[in-house]
């Protein structure tokens, strides 16, 4: 599936989120923090999937707006469910909410 991942997160009331430093949030930004995260329940992670993350945020990072590319790209069904369960376990709800409707498709 093509995701675009330079797209911004927006509030539930429409309104381009923003971070601590006014910058808008996006797709990107959120799903890159997701893979390269520690998480308290995966102490014992194995390396090559540790590094897998890694290469999936990679392949993100060189698509990112933020590094002059800004283009959409394909990503598997499984790499979707991983990105989905990783935001899933780092961010609230208000983030969440708008990161699987771009994951989706929606």
């Amino acid at each position: 599936m093509k995701i675009d991942f330079n797209v911004p997160l927006l509030t539930i009331t429409g309104i381009s989120m923003v971070d601590q430093k006014g910058e808008s949030v996006t797709l990107s930004k959120i799903t890159i923090e997701a893979l390269l995260a520690s998480f308290e329940d995966e102490k014992n992670l194995a390396g090559s999937e540790k590094f897998a993350r890694y290469q999936l945020a990679e392949k993100i990072t060189k698509a990112s707006s933020e590094h002059g590319v800004g283009e959409a790209i394909d990503i598997p069904s499984e790499d979707i469910s991983k990105i989905k369960t990783l935001i899933g376990i780092a961010y609230a709800t208000p983030v969440v909410g708008p990161a699987y409707k771009l994951l989706e498709g929606d």
